[in-house]
């Protein structure tokens, strides 16, 4: 375990507290959460690649679920770059970042778009191979070739120095580059509810948490004009949405695990308003100021 300052400001004082699973997560004035003391980052990989930490059952589970959400904000992205009237000859290169198995990879290549994924899971990245998709074992900091879009969903709270993801894609990114990033948001009502018990507080892979304002700010502060937030929704079976409530009331996980088993692989959206999702145009400082919140 290491003492950590905060991820975003550098700061090392705190003044608010929760635990769970043995774990302190703190508040920074600047309105980040983040665990501290945390595990070192070699431990959290270790834990990634032995399946302690999420498994590859978990990805299965929820793979098809998964590909609908994909789907849903890839469109967001192109339309985004249709509307800026953003004509490229050449086929769009997407790199989406802690690809897990591949889902967003494949629906990406059902676009048209050349997709790659990396990720530091290689049981996921191995099973996603076999299904003829571009994955490879590595971190953002590993590659360097050039992408017209690059995809963190559901990444930035798990690595140890964000701002550097955010940078590193900016540098990966071609000229007017886009930048898509979703991550639980700690202004949601559902976490000023469930507090330590709000479903995304994982704080053996969720080290950090931020919320709309934090998130704008990077994107500003980085190089990246914000054309469009919102809560992102999920797709997801009865079947996996039951496990979820059990996470929170095993009782009342088990009635409706009863009742909703013969729909259960059923598929319904679901927005708990508690994740947001960001998209970020790479520009050059200068022209900052003029598209920022989609202006």
């Amino acid at each position: 375990m290491q003492e950590v300052n905060c991820p975003i400001c550098s700061r090392t004082s705190f003044k608010k507290v929760l635990y769970k699973e043995g774990y302190r997560i703190v508040k920074c004035r600047c309105g980040t959460w983040y665990v501290n003391p945390r595990d070192d980052f070699s431990k959290l990989k270790e834990g990634y690649n032995e399946n302690k930490i999420s498994s590859m059952f978990d990805y299965q589970n929820t793979y098809e679920d998964d590909k609908i959400d994909f789907e849903i904000r890839l469109k967001k992205v192109l339309v985004w770059i249709n509307s800026l009237g953003k004509n490229i000859k050449r086929k769009l290169r997407l790199l989406d970042v802690g690809c897990n198995i591949g889902g967003f990879v494949e629906v990406a290549e059902k676009y048209g778009i050349d997709a790659k994924g990396i990720d530091v899971n290689k049981s996921a990245i191995e099973f996603g191979r076999k299904k003829g998709l571009d994955l490879e074992c590595k971190t953002i900091h590993d590659v360097k070739e050039k992408f017209d879009i690059i995809i963190m969903n559901d990444l930035i709270e798990h690595v140890p120095e964000p701002i550097k993801e955010i940078k590193k894609a900016k540098e990966l990114l071609s000229a007017d580059g886009f930048l898509f990033i979703s991550t639980p948001n700690t202004e949601s009502l559902a976490f000023k509810i469930f507090k330590s018990k709000w479903l995304h507080l994982k704080p053996k892979q969720h080290i950090q948490y931020f919320n709309r304002d934090i998130m704008r700010g990077l994107m500003n502060r980085y190089g990246f004009g914000v054309w469009e937030e919102w809560n992102t929704s999920r797709h997801r079976s009865i079947k996996v949405i039951t496990e979820k409530i059990s996470s929170y009331s095993k009782i009342i996980g088990g009635i409706f695990r009863f009742v909703l088993y013969p729909i259960r692989n059923i598929s319904i959206p679901i927005n708990s308003f508690d994740e947001l999702g960001i998209i970020g145009k790479k520009i050059s400082k200068k022209d900052l100021k003029v598209v920022i919140h989609g202006k």
